[in-house]
């Protein structure tokens, strides 16, 4: 949903091949039904904290297009609360998406970016990695780390070819500020 879904449309009206992950097999159908129908769309249920099942989504990926080209990390989630009233847990959860998650999907992606000598990761962090925004602190503090993240990936691996892109996009209504 939100902005993966408009990139998937997007990525899809050029001719793209796509692999859709999420945690919600529903959730996956219904994105897909809102695609081009001519496009190639393999659905791809897995939890991008959970390395095996990504190890498995690419795997997976792998068998029907052959090849990846970009991988663009876009998982997320947010968490307002004040300061004080965030927990230990809340920012682990956060952690868990925006920098375990996007590490599991990048390193699941590099072998098969890596065989090619080229390709591109594109990380979706958000303003809130640059900008300290009051009430979202477990997010903030996780967006800042997926930052870091990317910004390394972008100096190391550009060695072997692949391009990192961070993109910050400020605030955008994508169902996700109804679930704060």
């Amino acid at each position: 949903r939100g902005l993966g879904l408009v990139l998937a449309r997007e990525l899809a009206a050029h001719g793209a091949s796509l692999g859709l992950m999420a945690r919600d097999a529903l959730e996956l159908a219904r994105a897909r039904r809102t695609i081009d129908s001519e496009s190639l769309v393999q659905l791809l249920p897995a939890d991008v904290t959970d390395a095996a099942q990504v190890e498995q989504a690419f795997s997976t990926m792998i068998r029907r297009f052959g090849r990846i080209d970009v991988v663009i990390n876009n998982a997320g989630q947010i968490l307002s609360a004040p300061f004080d009233d965030t927990t230990p847990e809340d920012f682990k959860a956060m952690l868990d998406v925006h920098f375990w998650g996007t590490l599991n999907v990048s390193r699941a992606a590099l072998p098969h970016l890596a065989r090619h000598g080229e390709g591109r990761i594109v990380n979706i962090c958000s303003i809130g990695s640059r900008v300290p925004i009051p009430h979202l602190s477990a997010y903030c503090a996780s967006k800042y780390a997926q930052a870091g993240l990317s910004a390394v990936m972008a100096e190391e691996l550009r060695t072997k070819g692949i391009r990192v892109t961070t993109v910050l996009p400020g605030l955008m209504r994508t169902g996700s500020h109804l679930q704060a």
